[in-house]
C-alpha cells in the first residue's frame, strides 16, 4: 500500500535479522520478563544455553546498535534474550517490553512486510525466512535461527506458541482499530506510526488502515486531538509548502464537504502520498491518504459512525 511502501524504512532483512550481531553481553537482573525464559522446553528437546541477557534503556545499543533508535521512538524499556540449543542447531528468542501494548503493536508493524506469513500468535504474528515475530500485551517477540536444517517452521512456531502461552496481556490489537470500518478492510494492515507520521514531526501516535473498494486503494487514519492542535499545525505548515512548492506538488488548504466537526476539514495535495483529506470528528483527527471521489461515501459513512465518546 502507499503509505506503507513510503514511510516504513525500518526492513525485515536489515532490522530483525540485526539482531542476531549483538554486542556485549549482560546477565540479566532478576524481572518478570525473564521468567518467561526457562531454562529449558523439554516436550521441543531445547536446552537454554549460558545465562539469560539483559538490555534495558540507551544499552539497547550494545545489542541491535543499528536499529536501537527506531525501538525508542515506540518507548522500548527492556529486552531479556535466551538462546536454546538443540543437537548442534540454536535458536535464538528475544522478549521486548515497550511502555504499553499500543506501542508494542506499532512496533511490531514496522517490522511486518508486506503480505506477511501471519501465525496465530498473540495479537498478530509472521514468518520470515527463519524469523518469526508476535506481539501480545506491551511485548514483541523474535524468534530466528541459522540452523533451518535443524528447526523446521513447526519448530519455531510450537517454541514460541510456548512463549506466548506465558505472556501476560490481552491477544488484541489495540482497540483503536475497532473504530476502522470493516468493509474493504485490507488484512493485516492495521499500523501505529509513533511519531512524525507523512514527515510531520507533530503527528505523532497515529493509527493507519488500508482499504481496497473496487479496486482502488486508499489509507484511513485516526490521531487523538481534542484540542484541534495538530489539525492547526498540520494546515499551517501545508499552507507554508505551498508557497515554497512547484504547482501540483502542495495544493492549497481547502474545506470539503465531509462530516468534519464544525465543517473544518483540509484537503491536501502531496507530491509522494497523493490527496489527503483530514479534519476533526469526535476528538479525532481523522482523515485518508490517497484519497478519490469515489471513496466520498465510504469515508463520510466511516466518520459519520465514530462515537463521540471515542477514547
Amino acid at each position: 500500500m502507499q503509505v506503507k511502501s513510503v514511510l516504513t524504512y525500518v526492513f525485515i532483512t536489515s532490522s530483525i535479522l540485526l539482531m542476531a550481531c549483538g554486542g556485549s553481553r549482560v546477565q540479566s537482573d532478576s524481572g518478570e520478563t525473564n521468567e518467561f525464559l526457562r531454562d529449558g522446553f523439554p516436550s521441543l528437546n531445547l536446552v537454554r544455553e549460558g545465562s539469560v541477557m539483559h538490555f534495558a534503556g540507551d544499552s539497547l545499543f550494545n545489542y541491535i546498535n543499528g536499529a536501537a533508535e527506531m525501538y525508542h521512538k515506540y518507548d522500548f524499556e527492556e529486552v531479556h534474550v535466551a538462546r536454546y540449543k538443540r543437537d548442534a542447531g540454536e535458536i535464538t528468542v528475544d522478549i521486548y517490553r515497550f511502555a504499553d501494548a499500543d506501542m508494542a503493536f506499532g512496533m511490531y508493524t514496522t517490522l511486518r512486510p508486506d503480505d506477511p506469513s501471519s501465525v496465530g500468535l498473540g495479537a498478530e504474528g509472521f514468518t520470515y525466512g527463519p524469523v518469526l515475530v508476535f506481539t501480545r500485551g506491551p511485548f514483541m517477540v523474535n524468534l530466528q535461527t541459522y540452523d533451518e536444517e535443524v528447526f523446521s517452521p513447526s519448530d519455531m512456531e510450537s517454541l514460541a506458541r510456548a512463549v506466548d502461552d506465558e505472556l501476560p496481556g490481552e491477544p488484541r490489537k489495540p482497540v483503536t482499530f475497532d473504530l476502522f470500518p470493516a468493509v474493504g478492510r485490507v488484512p493485516n494492515t492495521e499500523r501505529m506510526f509513533a511519531e512524525s507520521f507523512l514527515g510531520r514531526g507533530f503527528l505523532h501516535r497515529v493509527y493507519t488502515v488500508d482499504y481496497s473498494i473496487e479496486e482502488s486503494e486508499f489509507t484511513l487514519f485516526l490521531s487523538r486531538d481534542e484540542t484541534g492542535t495538530k489539525l492547526g499545525q498540520w494546515s499551517e505548515a501545508a499552507t507554508a509548502d505551498g508557497a515554497d512548492h512547484k504547482a501540483g506538488d502542495t495544493g492549497a488548504v481547502s474545506p470539503i464537504e465531509l462530516p468534519f466537526d464544525g465543517g473544518r476539514g483540509i484537503l491536501l495535495s502531496e507530491k509522494y502520498y497523493g490527496r489527503i483529506v483530514a479534519g476533526p470528528r469526535s476528538g479525532w483527527l481523522a482523515g485518508a491518504i490517497g484519497f478519490e471521489e469515489a471513496h466520498g461515501e465510504a469515508v463520510a459513512g466511516w466518520l459519520a459512525d465514530l462515537p463521540s465518546e471515542a477514547q
